[in-house]
C-alpha cells in the first residue's frame, strides 16, 4: 500500500453535467413526459494522508448511481430533488471522509415558455458540513 502526506488538503471529487430524464416537475406534463436535465456534484472533503486505495477516497461512479437513482423518487422542484441528493450523498459518505461541502447543480435543457431564449434554466444548492 502507498502512502503520500499531503498536509491538509481539500481534494474535489465532480461528476459535471450528467444527463439524466426525471419525473420532476410542477406542471403534469412535465411529469408524464419527464423532464431533461444535466446533473452536476461537486464533493469537497479534507485528507491528511492519501492512500492510493479507492476504499479510502469518494468514488465518482458511485455519485453517478446516486444521480440515476433520482428517477425513482418525484418531486415538484428542483431544489427539492437536490437538497435530496445532498443528504443521501452525505449519509452515505461522511463515515468514509471528511466533508467540507457538497454542491448540486441541475440544468433544465427543455424550457416550457418556447419564448425564453436562453441555455437553460437551472439551480446551484451549497451545503457546508464545516
Amino acid at each position: 500500500m502507498h502512502y503520500f502526506l499531503v498536509n491538509d488538503m481539500l481534494i474535489t471529487v465532480s461528476v459535471q453535467d450528467q444527463w439524466a430524464l426525471l419525473p420532476i416537475g410542477w406542471f403534469p406534463e412535465e411529469i408524464t413526459v419527464k423532464t431533461e436535465l444535466l446533473i452536476s456534484v461537486s464533493i469537497v472533503y479534507f485528507q491528511t494522508v492519501i492512500e492510493d486505495e479507492l476504499s479510502k477516497t469518494i468514488d465518482y461512479q458511485f455519485i453517478s448511481n446516486e444521480i440515476n437513482n433520482l428517477k425513482n423518487d418525484y418531486f415538484k422542484l428542483l431544489e427539492t430533488a437536490g437538497e435530496f441528493l445532498i443528504k443521501k450523498l452525505h449519509v452515505e459518505l461522511h463515515d468514509k471522509v471528511d466533508i467540507q461541502k457538497i454542491t448540486v447543480e441541475f440544468k433544465k435543457m427543455n424550457i416550457a415558455n418556447s419564448h425564453t431564449n436562453c441555455a437553460f434554466h437551472g439551480i446551484f444548492i451549497e451545503k457546508s458540513f464545516i
